[in-house]
C-alpha cells in the first residue's frame, strides 16, 4: 500500500513538473533529466551563469567535506568542515534565490516562494497544474 502510494505521489510530481516546463515554452522531456531541468530553470528565470557557480559550489562542498572527512579532528579538519558549511550556506542562498524567481515569474509572491522551499515537490506541482501564467519571455 505503503509503495502504491509513493509511486503516485512521484507520478503527481513528474506530470506536474512536465506541465510547469510546458508552461515555460519547454519540452515536457526537458523536465525529467536531473542536471538538464536545473540548466533549463536557471536558464527561464535566472542567468545560465548561476547555473555554473551552483554546479561548481555543490561540487566544491562535496570536495571539501571528503577532504574534512580525511583530515580528522585536527584544526585542518575543523576549517575544512567549516568552508563545507560556508559553501552549503551559499549553496542554500542560490536555491532560495531561484525559487523565488520562479514564483514570482508566475506571478506568486513570498508566500509560494516560501511554499516552494519548504515543500518543493508539491509547490512546483501546484505550479504545474495551477492556471498561473509564465510572465517572463
Amino acid at each position: 500500500m505503503n509503495t502504491v502510494l509513493v509511486l503516485l505521489f512521484l507520478g503527481i510530481v513528474i506530470a506536474g513538473k512536465a506541465l510547469l516546463f510546458k508552461k515555460m515554452g519547454e519540452s515536457m522531456w526537458k523536465s525529467i533529466i536531473p542536471i538538464y531541468s536545473d540548466y533549463i530553470l536557471f536558464k527561464k528565470v535566472w542567468d545560465t551563469k548561476m547555473f555554473l557557480a551552483h554546479i561548481l559550489i555543490s561540487l566544491a562542498a562535496v570536495g571539501v567535506a571528503c577532504l574534512a572527512t580525511m583530515a580528522g579532528g585536527n584544526l585542518i579538519g575543523f576549517s575544512l568542515v567549516t568552508l563545507t558549511m560556508m559553501l552549503s550556506f551559499i549553496e542554500t542562498y542560490i536555491f532560495v534565490v531561484l525559487l523565488t524567481r520562479l514564483s514570482f515569474s508566475f506571478g506568486h509572491g513570498f508566500g509560494y516562494t516560501f511554499g516552494l522551499v519548504f515543500f518543493t515537490p508539491v509547490f512546483v506541482s501546484l505550479l504545474g497544474f495551477d492556471d498561473s501564467k509564465f510572465l517572463i519571455e
